[in-house]
C-alpha cells in the first residue's frame, strides 16, 4: 500500500519507515522541509501536493512538538506544530479518503481530576479530536496508538539518554527526587507493532481503535539509574535533588480508557542496556 509517514525523519517515523518497507508498502516521506527529491513536504495549515499515482491509502502521523516549558512562546510554537500538521492532513484527507493512524501521549488519558496533564497533552487532546471529527465526515479509519516513554539507538534529551552520557563522560547530571516512574519502549517494537495492525488494506476498517502500548519495563528514575549503576560499575551518574523539578511527575500508570492491550514488548530494557554500557575499568 501507498502509506504516506509523516515525521519520517523523527526518531519513531525513522524506524518505523524501515520496518514498513521491509514488509512491502511503498513509503512516502514527509517532512516538514523537503530536502531530498523524494521526500513530501508537509506544509503547516496547507495541502500536501502528491502525484495521483502515489495517493496515499494510509497516512501516519509521528510527528510530534514538545517543550517542556509552559511560556507563551513555548506553547504558541507547540500550537503552531500539532495543530498545524493536523489542519494539513485533515485538508489533504478530503481528497485521499485515507486511513489515519496517529500516535498520541499516555499523559492525555491521565485521571479525570488530573485534567488536562499540560498544555502538551491538551493541545494533542485538540488534535485528535478534529482527526476524529475528519474521520467521520470522509468514512475513512482513525487508529491511535497511546505511547509511553521510548528508547532506542538515537541519543536524545531524555532522562535514559542523559544518564547513558553521564556514564561515558564520567560528569554526573543533576535531577530531582528520582521517584517518578518511566515506562520504556523500544522504538522498533513500537513500529512493528504499529505495521502489524496494518497487514493488508481489506482489513482496516471505517471505526475509531486505539490501542495501549505499554511495556514490561517499568522503573523509578533512581531504580533505572541503580540497574545502570550495576551495568557499568560507574560511580553515581545522578546528582539526586540538586534541581527542582517544576512540572508534574508521574507516579503510577493508569489505564488508557477504550485502548486494546494485547502489546508485548520483545526487546527488554536491561538486557539491552547491558550489551551497550561498557563496564567501567
Amino acid at each position: 500500500m501507498n502509506i504516506l509517514v509523516i515525521g519520517s525523519k523523527g526518531f519513531i517515523g525513522q524506524e518505523l519507515c524501515k520496518v514498513l518497507s521491509v514488509r512491502g508498502h511503498k513509503i512516502l516521506e514527509g517532512v516538514r522541509k523537503k530536502s531530498l527529491e523524494h521526500e513530501i513536504e508537509i506544509p503547516l495549515y496547507g495541502t500536501v501536493q502528491i502525484p495521483r499515482e502515489s495517493t496515499p491509502e494510509i497516512v501516519i502521523d509521528v510527528s510530534n512538538k514538545y517543550i517542556p516549558s509552559e511560556s507563551e512562546a513555548a506553547i504558541l510554537s507547540m500550537t503552531q506544530t500539532i495543530l498545524g500538521v493536523t489542519e494539513t492532513i485533515l485538508r489533504s484527507n478530503d481528497l485521499w479518503k485515507a486511513h489515519i493512524i496517529q500516535t498520541t501521549s499516555y499523559l492525555q488519558y491521565c485521571p479525570e481530576d488530573l485534567q488536562p496533564w499540560n498544555n502538551y497533552a491538551a493541545l494533542r487532546n485538540q488534535s485528535l479530536n478534529k482527526l476524529r471529527q475528519g474521520a467521520e465526515e470522509n468514512k475513512c479509519g482513525l487508529y491511535e496508538f497511546v505511547l509511553h516513554d521510548t528508547y532506542g539507538e538515537t541519543s536524545r534529551s531524555k532522562f535514559l539518554d542523559l544518564c547513558l552520557i553521564a556514564i561515558n563522560s564520567g560528569i554526573p547530571f543533576p535531577a530531582g527526587e528520582g521517584n517518578s516512574i518511566l515506562n520504556l519502549t523500544h522504538v522498533n517494537d513500537i513500529s512493528n507493532y504499529i505495521a502489524d495492525q496494518i497487514p493488508r488494506k481489506s482489513a482496516l476498517t471505517n471505526s475509531h481503535r486505539r490501542w495501549a502500548v505499554r511495556s514490561s519495563d517499568t522503573y523509578t528514575l533512581r531504580s533505572l539509574v541503580n540497574i545502570l549503576e550495576e551495568i557499568s560499575g560507574a560511580p553515581s551518574i545522578v546528582d539526586w535533588r540538586a534541581m527542582n523539578n517544576p512540572r508534574r511527575e508521574v507516579h503510577e500508570l493508569w489505564e488508557i480508557s477504550g485502548a486494546e492491550n494485547n502489546f508485548i514488548n520483545k526487546t527488554i530494557l536491561a538486557e539491552w542496556l547491558s550489551a551497550r554500557v561498557s563496564k567501567a575499568p
